[in-house]
């Protein structure tokens, strides 16, 4: 009798300890963690700023975050691998673009993404894959938003 009683005591401590870490590596799984923009190509001119500072000269290979602003100038374009919250975008000539929000979270099954861009003048090229169906992807214009979910598409807004 003691020794069944030993044995449920253990059982229970190693349910205990098995729940505690199943559930904390599940809330390591679902942590958000911030995307990345990489430029990949800048045809002619464009300059960046982040958080509203200093325009900067844009080149292939920065790295932009949320808060970051890109213009373009005349006959001039910059393509930009946005990683899981895309994948690319174009900015074409004469066009402003925001990156307000690249989010994204894992949760085992899938990633959740929140991928919000500001359109302020111009147009916007872009490729998007597949989303879970909790993603969102979102392009904000001065005449209003547009959902992508999974398409090719283009936006102007003059």
């Amino acid at each position: 009798m003691k020794y069944t009683g030993r044995l449920m005591n253990h059982l229970a401590i190693f349910g205990i300890a098995f729940a505690a870490a199943f559930s904390m590596s599940t809330a390591e799984a679902q942590v958000t963690k911030q995307g990345k923009g990489r430029v990949r190509a800048v045809e002619g001119s464009a300059r960046y700023s982040t958080g509203g500072g200093a325009w900067l000269e844009l080149k292939a290979g920065t790295t932009l975050s949320a808060g970051a602003t890109i213009t373009t100038s005349a006959k001039s374009h910059v393509d930009v691998y946005l990683g899981i919250n895309g994948p690319t975008i174009r900015i074409t000539e004469d066009s402003t673009v925001g990156i307000d929000k690249l989010t994204y979270t894992d949760t085992g099954a899938d990633a959740v993404i929140e991928t919000q861009l500001n359109l302020k003048k111009g147009t916007l090229m872009g490729s998007v894959r597949k989303l879970a169906a909790a993603s969102r992807y979102e392009i904000k214009t001065p005449s209003g938003v547009a959902g992508i979910r999974g398409t090719d598409y283009v936006i102007t807004d003059k």
